[in-house]
């Protein structure tokens, strides 16, 4: 890319590719000049603005990302990227209302996109709205079954709302697809117990008795999982029922660079 821009200083796509090479490496501040220089060249582009409010949020200028993602939005309003990170931004700063309202925006540009609705789902969860919480969580499974989380999510609320029956069926599903998620072995065991199909021995004895069991259970799910080739992710052994950490992160924003707009799509983008 350099290269590029030696030749020709003017070339402005070398400038935005330069910049999404430099942030997955995790070079936020030297991303942030080159969309810099990018968007001197070309003004007009959502996406540079989009990409330098990602940049800027790996820097921690959170603030200063918002406001060129709102930039994003002026240009299109449809900017589902934008949208998220926007929401991103303003679950961090705990404006969980307005992170809601822009998470609308995001699933109204892209309809029924299941991470929308378990990230709005975990809002939910945040303002207390365990009910609105679980609808998120339930669209989220139906549209994307692959979204574990989700269904821990949904089988924690169905718990609280004694909804044991549905709750084991959701944590059933979990342990099909990863015996060695011990959250949800232990949590179906606790539905199981409310609803009378396992007893609930007491003191240090039962507490090794409830160890035992476990270590049973996931021995013979583990017997009987034969996953093509693919290892054992331990990050999934980790329950996360609640947590007071963003719901997003850096991490995940990576997956929101974009390139420049072409040309001739350009004028579509204004509007």
């Amino acid at each position: 890319f350099d290269k590029v821009i030696e030749l020709n200083p003017n070339y402005a796509n070398a400038y935005i590719w330069k910049g999404n090479s430099l942030m997955f490496q995790g070079k936020y501040h030297e991303a942030v000049q080159c969309y810099e220089e990018y968007i001197t060249l070309n003004p007009d582009d959502a996406n540079a603005y989009s990409n330098k409010g990602v940049a800027l949020h790996g820097c921690g200028e959170f603030e200063e990302a918002m406001e060129f993602y709102e930039v994003a939005i002026a240009l299109q309003p449809d900017h589902q990227t934008a949208h998220n990170n926007k929401a991103e931004i303003l679950i961090q700063f705990g404006r969980f209302e307005e992170a809601i309202e822009a998470l609308n925006q995001a699933n109204a540009a892209i309809p029924n996109e299941p991470s929308f609705y378990h990230k709005k789902g975990l809002v939910q969860l945040k303002l207390g709205r365990d009910e609105d919480a679980l609808e998120s969580f339930s669209k989220a499974t139906e549209r994307a079954p692959e979204i574990l989380d989700a269904y821990l999510q949904k089988g924690i609320l169905l718990q609280d709302l004694e909804k044991h029956e549905e709750a084991i069926k959701a944590f059933d599903y979990i342990i099909q697809r990863e015996p060695y998620n011990f959250g949800a072995v232990s949590l179906k065991k606790t539905s199981e117990q409310s609803l009378g199909k396992v007893q609930n021995p007491a003191g240090t004895e039962g507490v090794l008795q409830d160890l035992n069991s476990m270590v049973s259970s996931l021995a013979t799910n583990l017997a009987n999982y034969s996953p093509s080739g693919s290892k054992i992710r331990r990050s999934q052994m980790k329950l996360i029922a609640e947590s007071s950490a963003p719901v997003g992160g850096i991490g995940g924003l990576m997956n929101t660079i974009l390139n420049p707009i072409p040309e001739s799509n350009t004028s579509k983008s204004f509007y």
